[in-house]
């Protein structure tokens, strides 16, 4: 599993050069954005991609072997390292602790981690999680009805951190369906730029979802 993880190295120069310029894209979009360092490192097999006090850190030993995700490693890392760059700057992504610990509800959760994904794929080409997007396919009112019904609890358990799964039951749907409630927010939005601040902000998650951006 390590000496694959060095795969990874190969591709990190034009990697850099990808991120540089959803960076710049980040700027216009937020010109108050913040800009920690990106530490890709050997973890203990445990996180793709997390954020921290120091910077944004991508554990290689995972991500160089996810291949659920893009298959492409410099189209992966690329994406991932924007999707936990946008949570640096979600003051509700912001802590030391496992965001299992939270006390907040399904659909705030759900709306961190899709609004990385979407404010990611704004800036850079693609969310990261894009495999979802696959699975999930003609299972969408499905999805969306049993996460109705549990968005308000705070057992996160069946939506976010659970594992990969499998095509016939994913896991992470939480990712998704956060993702498709922030794009449509965003596609309805006179103001572009307003509604990425409010995304990021998330003051307000019950009006993020307002507008039928969930189907019955």
């Amino acid at each position: 599993m390590y000496k694959k993880a060095r795969r990874c190295a190969a591709a990190l120069p034009a990697v850099r050069a990808r991120i540089a310029t959803s960076l710049a894209r980040l700027r216009t979009l937020l010109p108050d954005a913040k800009f920690p360092p990106v530490i890709f490192l050997i973890g203990r097999n445990s996180a793709g991609g997390t954020t921290s006090p120091a910077g944004v850190l991508i554990g290689v030993e995972t991500i160089c072997r996810a291949n659920w995700l893009q298959r492409n490693l410099e189209d992966r890392l690329v994406y991932l390292v924007v999707h936990e760059y946008i949570h640096a700057q979600q003051p509700e992504a912001v802590i030391k602790d496992d965001p299992r610990d939270w006390k907040r509800s399904v659909l705030e959760h759900s709306l961190v981690e899709g609004v990385a994904e979407f404010v990611g794929e704004l800036i850079s080409g693609s969310a990261s999680n894009v495999h979802l997007q696959v699975w999930t396919r003609g299972r969408e009112k499905e999805i969306s009805a049993a996460f109705r019904e549990q968005m308000n609890g705070t057992d996160v358990n069946r939506w976010l951190y659970n594992g990969v799964g499998t095509r016939k039951k994913p896991g992470d749907l939480g990712y998704w369906v956060g993702y498709r409630i922030a794009r449509c927010y965003y596609e309805r939005a006179a103001d572009k730029v307003a509604a990425v601040r409010e995304l990021i902000e998330l003051k307000d998650p019950s009006g993020i979802l307002a507008g039928g951006c969930l189907p019955e």
